[in-house]
């Protein structure tokens, strides 16, 4: 693969993910990457991994998109910061197992640390307040406990 211009790695990641077509994200992504999401601390490895994890919003949150907002490139780093919005209408796993669909909502901020070299993605971390994502998902009853 060409070396790629590392301003352009976030808004493909967004694109193929709005678009639910990973293809051309995977391709970024190196076969020995390890991503981290930091609130559930789940561990997805390799490109695989990487389709697992997005997988795992979408199948939450099937219309899920998200938008960009900042992003700062370092030598090795790329820090993107994103709002992700989407209705909660599948399973999504929560710290006492699964949460059914509540229909509800959600916007959240993230914000992904990506290492990089030679043009890829060989690792990185999704930071966002899984509290924020609970309180959005959960509905009034569900609140009162």
């Amino acid at each position: 693969m060409a070396q790629i211009n590392l301003e352009i790695i976030p808004q493909l990641l967004v694109d193929s993910f709005n678009k639910k077509d990973f293809n051309q994200a995977l391709e970024l992504i190196s076969d020995k990457a390890e991503w981290l999401d930091i609130p559930t601390h789940s561990m997805f490895r390799g490109k695989e991994g990487y389709r697992k994890f997005e997988n795992g919003w979408l199948k939450a949150f099937p219309d899920a998109k998200i938008e960009l907002k900042s992003v700062i490139i370092g030598k090795n780093q790329i820090v993107s910061e994103y709002i992700g919005r989407g209705t909660h209408q599948g399973a999504i796993e929560g710290p006492d197992g699964l949460i059914q669909p509540t229909g509800n909502r959600v916007e959240l901020k993230l914000c992904d640390v990506m290492n990089v070299a030679d043009g890829m993605i060989t690792g990185g971390h999704t930071y966002y307040d899984a509290a924020t994502l609970l309180r959005q998902i959960s509905n009034s009853s569900r609140l009162a406990a």
